[in-house]
Protein backbone atom coordinates (compact mmCIF):
# COMPACT_ATOMS: atom_id res chain seq x y z
CA UNK A 1 0.00 0.00 0.00
CA UNK A 2 1.49 3.32 -1.20
CA UNK A 3 1.15 5.54 2.06
CA UNK A 4 -0.09 8.83 2.29
CA UNK A 5 1.63 11.93 3.50
CA UNK A 6 2.39 11.76 7.50
CA UNK A 7 1.02 14.82 9.75
CA UNK A 8 3.41 15.84 12.96
CA UNK A 9 1.18 16.97 15.53
CA UNK A 10 1.35 19.98 16.69
CA UNK A 11 2.64 21.36 13.80
CA UNK A 12 4.09 24.67 15.70
CA UNK A 13 5.43 24.86 18.93
CA UNK A 14 6.48 27.45 21.36
CA UNK A 15 9.08 25.79 24.16
CA UNK A 16 10.78 27.96 26.73
CA UNK A 17 14.29 26.97 27.32
CA UNK A 18 14.87 24.02 29.46
CA UNK A 19 11.44 22.82 28.68
CA UNK A 20 9.92 19.23 27.33
CA UNK A 21 8.36 19.04 24.25
CA UNK A 22 6.22 15.98 22.57
CA UNK A 23 5.66 15.55 18.84
CA UNK A 24 3.49 12.88 17.39
CA UNK A 25 3.58 11.52 13.71
CA UNK A 26 0.34 10.69 12.26
CA UNK A 27 0.63 7.94 10.23
CA UNK A 28 -1.35 4.92 8.73
CA UNK A 29 -1.16 1.42 10.46
CA UNK A 30 0.82 0.33 7.30
CA UNK A 31 3.67 2.07 7.79
CA UNK A 32 6.43 -0.06 9.09
CA UNK A 33 9.34 2.37 10.18
CA UNK A 34 9.12 5.91 11.38
CA UNK A 35 12.01 7.89 11.31
CA UNK A 36 12.40 11.68 12.88
CA UNK A 37 14.23 14.50 11.08
CA UNK A 38 15.83 17.60 12.56
CA UNK A 39 16.36 20.16 9.77
CA UNK A 40 16.87 17.50 7.53
CA UNK A 41 19.23 15.39 9.75
CA UNK A 42 17.73 11.79 10.68
CA UNK A 43 17.01 11.49 14.77
CA UNK A 44 17.75 8.52 16.94
CA UNK A 45 17.35 7.80 20.89
CA UNK A 46 19.33 10.06 23.20
CA UNK A 47 20.18 11.42 26.50
CA UNK A 48 17.47 14.23 25.56
CA UNK A 49 15.99 12.62 22.70
CA UNK A 50 13.28 9.91 23.68
CA UNK A 51 11.06 8.09 21.14
CA UNK A 52 7.80 5.87 21.99
CA UNK A 53 8.51 1.94 21.33
CA UNK A 54 6.58 2.16 17.61
CA UNK A 55 8.60 5.79 17.11
CA UNK A 56 5.78 7.63 16.24
CA UNK A 57 6.37 9.94 19.12
CA UNK A 58 9.55 12.23 19.85
CA UNK A 59 10.24 13.55 23.03
CA UNK A 60 12.63 16.38 23.78
CA UNK A 61 14.20 17.00 26.96
CA UNK A 62 15.63 20.18 28.49
CA UNK A 63 15.10 22.10 25.17
CA UNK A 64 17.92 24.49 24.14
CA UNK A 65 18.27 27.09 21.07
CA UNK A 66 20.37 24.39 19.18
CA UNK A 67 16.85 22.07 19.25
CA UNK A 68 14.70 24.68 17.66
CA UNK A 69 14.27 23.99 14.02
CA UNK A 70 12.07 22.45 11.32
CA UNK A 71 10.79 18.66 12.81
CA UNK A 72 9.47 16.16 10.13
CA UNK A 73 8.82 12.26 10.29
CA UNK A 74 9.61 9.78 7.72
CA UNK A 75 7.06 6.87 6.89
CA UNK A 76 8.45 3.62 5.06
CA UNK A 77 6.71 0.19 4.29
CA UNK A 78 7.90 -2.16 1.42
CA UNK A 79 6.66 -0.06 -1.72
CA UNK A 80 6.78 3.49 -0.44
CA UNK A 81 8.44 6.30 1.23
CA UNK A 82 6.74 9.67 2.40
CA UNK A 83 7.92 12.34 4.79
CA UNK A 84 5.33 15.17 6.61
CA UNK A 85 5.51 18.69 6.21
CA UNK A 86 7.75 20.23 8.69
CA UNK A 87 6.66 20.95 12.44
CA UNK A 88 8.00 24.26 13.77
CA UNK A 89 9.50 24.51 17.32
CA UNK A 90 10.71 27.98 17.98
CA UNK A 91 12.65 28.32 21.66
CA UNK A 92 10.53 30.89 24.09
CA UNK A 93 12.70 33.24 25.43
CA UNK A 94 13.21 37.15 27.15
CA UNK A 95 12.10 39.64 27.23
CA UNK A 96 16.23 40.23 26.97
CA UNK A 97 17.53 43.79 29.06
CA UNK A 98 15.43 46.38 27.20
CA UNK A 99 16.73 49.60 26.27
CA UNK A 100 16.17 53.25 24.64
CA UNK A 101 16.98 54.19 21.62
CA UNK A 102 18.22 57.38 20.96
CA UNK A 103 20.68 56.12 23.83
CA UNK A 104 22.27 59.65 23.01
CA UNK A 105 19.65 61.84 23.78
CA UNK A 106 20.87 65.71 25.47
CA UNK A 107 18.95 68.13 26.55
CA UNK A 108 15.79 68.88 24.70
CA UNK A 109 14.25 72.76 24.42
CA UNK A 110 11.33 72.60 26.42
CA UNK A 111 7.95 71.81 24.55
CA UNK A 112 9.76 69.97 21.87
CA UNK A 113 8.95 66.47 20.19
CA UNK A 114 10.97 64.04 21.23
CA UNK A 115 10.52 60.07 20.28
CA UNK A 116 11.92 57.18 22.24
CA UNK A 117 11.81 53.73 21.10
CA UNK A 118 11.57 51.01 23.96
CA UNK A 119 13.92 47.89 22.26
CA UNK A 120 14.02 44.40 24.01
CA UNK A 121 14.46 41.01 22.34
CA UNK A 122 11.94 38.35 23.08
CA UNK A 123 9.88 35.53 21.67
CA UNK A 124 6.65 36.19 21.86
CA UNK A 125 7.51 39.67 21.25
CA UNK A 126 6.93 41.39 24.63
CA UNK A 127 4.44 44.45 25.16
CA UNK A 128 5.56 47.63 26.67
CA UNK A 129 4.47 49.75 29.74
CA UNK A 130 6.28 53.45 29.69
CA UNK A 131 7.40 55.73 33.26
CA UNK A 132 7.86 59.17 33.50
CA UNK A 133 9.92 59.49 37.21
CA UNK A 134 8.17 56.43 38.17
CA UNK A 135 4.80 56.75 37.38
CA UNK A 136 3.44 54.47 34.50
CA UNK A 137 2.29 56.91 31.54
CA UNK A 138 -1.28 55.90 30.01
CA UNK A 139 -2.07 56.01 26.07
Amino acid sequence: EMLPRPTVTPNQTLVPENGTFTLTCNTSPSADTVLWLWDGVSLSDSERLVLSSDNRTLTVLNFTRGDAGAYQCEVRNLVSTNRSEPSTVTLAYGPDSARIEPSDLRAQPLGSLVTLTCVSDSVPAPSYRWFLNSTELKE
